[in-house]
């Protein structure tokens, strides 16, 4: 994936995606990091790319409440299910 968004920049699209990397343990006991990655290629007046600028983004935060998020809807989901069973 990574490759072929590299190649989109090549090619001269502005792009942006979400990867993990592997990375040394946090705070979390996770050996990944989550970011954003966004990328803007540099054309020169022929319009052939000469450099990208481009920014990474820390969003290993967000990635652990939406899973938080996701955690919590779930238990509430099985806990409906399971009094919808008993009160009927």
């Amino acid at each position: 994936m990574v490759l072929e968004k590299w190649n989109d920049l090549i090619l001269g699209n502005v792009t942006t995606f979400e990867m993990r990397w592997k990375a040394p343990f946090n705070a979390y006991g996770e050996d990944f990091q989550w970011v954003l990655a966004a990328g803007i290629p540099i054309a020169d007046e022929s319009g052939a790319v000469t450099s990208i600028f481009g920014c990474i983004t820390n969003i290993g935060p967000q990635k652990r409440a939406e899973s938080q998020t996701r955690a919590r809807a779930e238990a509430l989901e099985r806990l409906t299910l399971s009094e919808r069973r008993f009160y009927t």
